[in-house]
């Protein structure tokens, strides 16, 4: 009789699968059952092998490269994807140059794809070295710089660009778009383009500036590759008619899969792509109003493949979208995944209007996409001062006491009724994005990780009281804030960013757990002041880097809450 040893490596992929909740962990404890089980675990924890040389990444960058640089260790048999997230330049960093990436790229034995993520040009040697040793590879950029070389290079798949603008006043704007689209058109392997923008007042120092409206300048007869994905995350792109009327003639829009569209987005654009993506599977929308309601409609209606949308609604319209039963029943037979963002914008201030005229809607929701999968919606809580809660000890289900604890400083529940709408989605995934007020000097994380897992524990045990055989699977609250802290309404003109953090419940060996992932103020987390997250629980902490949008490399804190052994 075959044992798990015997099993091929497509079955565990499989079996891997059922164990997403808990995927890092049982890895770590596959690495330690057997030689074989070793190079499985290992095959999937280093695919992606990302090299930094930014904060406290130095010391994993080396031992990373030290491992691959060791003709004794098999570890070069593992990376299908390399990624470069942080390089300060070969004069500059601590334990990256060019001569030994072009040593890593010699020694891989399998090479997928090439990520380069940094604002420093890649070294010519570099990319003669990808191109002669892995000319199959795909190679993805990520930049605010117009370096012209990989944009020419025949490798070139993924393009992440950000494009460098000057407002002149009168004079109109001064920007690298000519030069982008010049390039763009010159391109044959390019399958996905995202377009950014941001301002720089030394542009006038490029050579290939181009003065004019802050779009792609076709002309007549001009073509872009055939795109797979196309994402203008520009809240300046300019969509006047002529643009939007090249857009049509340049692209074939019957490849795209993906397409983003910005907050500009005109109703002409609309209406001139109804009927032309019968092949789109994800849509990402910013623009949804009662003065385009019927366009975004028959837009999305004409749609018959689509398995992913993300949407901008705010909330005092919410109900234009969730009572849209023609669209909503369109959507049902395709869609698995769907964003509704912005709700939670302003519902700080609006609260008590917001909520009883947001449960209606919910329910119809529900009733109308029963073949959602995964659902990421913004909505509003409860605050209260102070307030006196209890939660339950997740570690036993079968537990019914329950634990008091007290806040001086205000928390946030559950509106009454909420998480009973809630529960009537059937949902593998769910996340609830919640926008906290700060009124002091206090952290997001201290002001959200005292009562955060005792809100996810409730909602997840609602899930299984109305339903025993509940598909969820994970449930995740996103906290975040602005980070001036103040409450302008209108947040697309102001500097500021957001901040945030992410607490994800999942079942594991019979008990709810909770993950955070953010900007965690390691300190105050460990604090006696504010107690622990949940009695009988420990946190563990590790890092990770991760890159920002704005190609700025961050150290993210990660706890975990497990039982105390």
């Amino acid at each position: 009789m075959p044992n798990f040893e015997d099993l091929e490596d497509d079955i565990l992929f499989i079996i891997l699968g059922y164990l997403s909740a808990d995927r890092f962990g049982c890895l770590q404890r596959l690495h330690l059952v057997s030689k074989r089980f070793k190079h499985f675990a290992s095959s999937i924890l280093f695919k992606n092998l990302v090299l930094a040389d930014a904060g406290d990444c130095d010391d994993r960058t080396t031992w990373l490269i030290e491992r691959i640089l060791d003709t004794d260790d098999d570890f070069c048999r593992y990376p299908r994807h390399l990624e470069i997230a942080s390089f300060q330049g070969d004069d500059h960093s601590t334990c990256l140059n060019s001569s030994i990436l072009i040593v890593v790229l010699h020694r891989l034995l399998s090479l997928h794809q090439f990520s380069w993520n940094v604002n420093t040009a890649i070294h010519p040697q570099i990319l003669d070295t990808l191109q002669s040793c892995w000319p199959a590879s795909e190679l993805a950029l990520r930049t605010t710089l117009f370096d012209i070389a990989p944009l020419r290079s025949n490798m070139l798949r993924r393009l992440d660009v950000s494009v460098a603008f000057r407002d002149d006043g009168e004079l109109g704007y001064l920007s690298a778009f000519g030069a982008l689209k010049d390039a763009l058109i010159q391109s044959k392997t390019l399958r996905s383009l995202c377009i950014r923008t941001h301002k720089d007042p030394y542009i006038n120092h490029l050579r290939l500036s181009y003065r004019g409206p802050l779009n792609l300048p076709f002309h007549a007869g001009e073509r872009l590759p055939p795109l797979d994905d196309i994402n203008i995350k520009s809240s300046e792109y300019d969509f006047s008619n002529e643009q939007c009327a090249f857009l049509l003639e340049c692209v074939n829009w019957s490849r795209v899969r993906r397409l983003g569209l910005g907050q500009r987005c005109p109703n002409v654009l609309l209406e001139i792509l109804t009927g032309s993506l019968p092949n789109l599977e994800f849509l990402e929308l910013l623009s949804f109003s009662p003065h385009n309601r019927s366009i975004v409609v028959t837009f999305i209606l004409s749609l018959f493949s689509l398995a992913e949308l993300i949407i901008h609604v705010p909330g005092d319209i919410f109900k234009e979208f969730a009572s849209a039963n023609e669209l909503l029943s369109h959507l049902n037979t395709h869609l698995r995944k769907l964003s509704i963002q912005g709700l939670d914008e302003h519902a700080v201030l609006n609260y008590s209007y917001f909520v009883p005229a947001l449960l209606p809607e919910l329910d119809n929701l529900a009733s109308c996409c029963t073949s959602l999968e995964s659902l990421d919606i913004g909505l509003p809580l409860k605050r209260s001062f102070p307030q006196v809660g209890t939660y339950r000890d997740y570690r036993f289900p079968k537990s019914k006491h329950r634990y008091p604890w007290t806040s001086k400083i205000g928390t946030y529940i559950w509106p009454h009724q909420y998480k009973e709408h809630l529960c009537q989605f059937l949902l593998r995934h769910l996340t609830i994005s919640v926008r906290v007020h700060l009124d002091d000097y206090r952290s997001l994380s201290s002001c959200t990780h005292a009562f955060a897992p005792g809100l996810i524990g409730e909602l997840w045990e609602a899930f299984f009281e109305r339903n025993v055989a509940s598909p969820i699977t994970t449930i995740t609250m996103r906290f975040w804030c602005w980070n001036d802290g103040g409450l302008s309404h209108n947040r697309s003109r102001g500097p500021s960013t957001r901040t945030q953090i992410s607490y994800t419940g999942y079942d594991f060996e019979g008990a709810c757990k909770v993950a955070v992932h953010g900007n965690i103020d390691t300190p105050t987390l460990r604090s006696e002041k504010h107690g622990a997250p949940m009695p009988g629980y420990e946190i563990q902490y590790w890092q990770e880097y991760e890159s920002t949008p704005t190609f700025r490399p961050t150290e993210r804190t990660w706890a975990k809450l497990i039982p105390k052994s």
